[in-house]
């Protein structure tokens, strides 16, 4: 009975939960095996074919039978139980166990096949040789059935005692308890063997679902290092992708800082000119006041000195910009005189007026630039 409490705490659909997804669908085909660890409302289980083989039962002089016809073996309801299985267990029977069990005191019941004989004969069952399969040969079978026969003609109303209605029922009552606790028993190994085979099911399950996880963990570490090289090889070509960027941006510095220089040398070149224009033009306008001073006199050849002096004045009071002041100082007189002509032709292509006016008092070749 403690077996028998101890299975119906298994829970089959716990069992098979683990082998669902998370929308209730069966990872697994269990659904037959499911069907199979059904419960009835008594706690028993549904009637499937035993898979187990019939267990041997040994009877009176150590004769080893099974059982051979598949009407005899145990149902794994536990609803039938074959004669044979009631005659192995006999001398367990309260029936024969004196007063407690209401049979014969005297100790002469009858052996395990007369006991079985008289209860399929109780129940309108005849003995067939179907019954029981022994390990004897036939000749064998057919000698002891006719000692057996002999036995009960000779002694069997000697050694068999009439029972009062009063055993019978006691008797019978016994019979039913003995019954009902072998069945409970058969129950309850069937209920251990239910759940030995569907652990050993969920275990199979549990074994390939292992293996294709196993399969599916190497594919997936094949993966992950392929793509760790991969990375690696990414890692390696940023790296030299980082130092050649490094090496270009110092390049751009360094022509960065050679443009600064070169920028710096322009503006230096600009501020230059820009000062020499300033001079040019304050040159040509101390000359024009000169040029014009002279043109109002009315002295022939005056016009010339005049502007040579003018010419002159003005390149020796040029302000001193970078050694401007000593190399005027230092030019010679007819390069001086070379630049009075050259201004003073410039001069008359830029106001024609002052070719009429320097004609009129200018005479021939008097004037020492020539210009006439």
């Amino acid at each position: 009975m403690d077996q028998s409490s101890g299975m119906d705490r298994f829970d089959s659909a716990a069992l098979f939960s683990i082998f669902k997804n998370e929308d209730g669908e069966n990872l697994l085909p269990f659904d037959d095996m499911a069907a199979l660890l059904e419960m009835g409302e008594l706690g028993v289980p549904m009637d499937v074919p035993l898979i187990s083989t019939a267990p041997l039962a040994t009877t009176e002089g150590n004769l080893t039978i099974t059982f051979g016809d598949p009407q005899v073996y145990p149902s794994t309801s536990g609803v039938a139980e074959s004669a044979h299985t009631v005659a192995r267990g006999w001398r367990s029977n309260p029936s024969s166990d004196g007063e407690d069990g209401g049979g014969d005191t005297d100790g002469s019941d009858m052996n395990a096949d007369q006991q079985a004989a008289q209860l399929q004969a109780d129940e309108g069952q005849q003995p067939t040789s179907s019954t029981f399969a022994t390990g004897m040969t036939s000749a064998e079978q057919h000698a002891r059935s006719r000692s057996v026969r002999g036995s009960k003609a000779t002694s069997g109303a000697k050694n068999r005692r009439q029972r009062n209605a009063e055993q019978m029922e006691s008797n019978r009552v016994a019979q039913q308890k003995y019954r009902l606790r072998k069945k409970q028993e058969q129950s309850a190994l069937q209920q251990a063997v239910d759940l030995l085979t569907a652990q050993v099911a969920a275990l199979k399950a549990v074994e390939v679902r292992a293996r294709e996880l196993e399969t599916s963990n190497s594919a997936l570490q094949q993966t992950v290092r392929q793509q760790s090289a991969s990375i690696l090889a990414l890692q390696q070509q940023n790296a030299m992708q980082a130092t050649q960027l490094g090496a270009t941006r110092a390049a751009l510095d360094s022509s960065q800082e050679q443009v600064a220089a070169q920028n710096k040398i322009i503006l230096d070149q600009q501020a230059k000119l820009r000062l020499q224009e300033q001079v040019i033009a304050s040159l040509k306008d101390r000359l024009k006041e000169r040029i014009d001073e002279a043109m109002q006199h009315v002295v022939p050849g005056t016009v010339c000195e005049k502007m040579v002096a003018a010419v002159k004045a003005t390149l020796y009071d040029a302000k001193d910009v970078h050694g401007l002041q000593e190399t005027l100082a230092q030019l010679p007189e007819h390069l001086v005189n070379e630049i009075c002509k050259n201004i003073f032709h410039v001069c008359k292509e830029t106001w024609p007026e002052m070719r009429a006016r320097c004609s009129q008092q200018v005479g021939g070749n008097s004037c020492m630039t020539g210009a006439a």
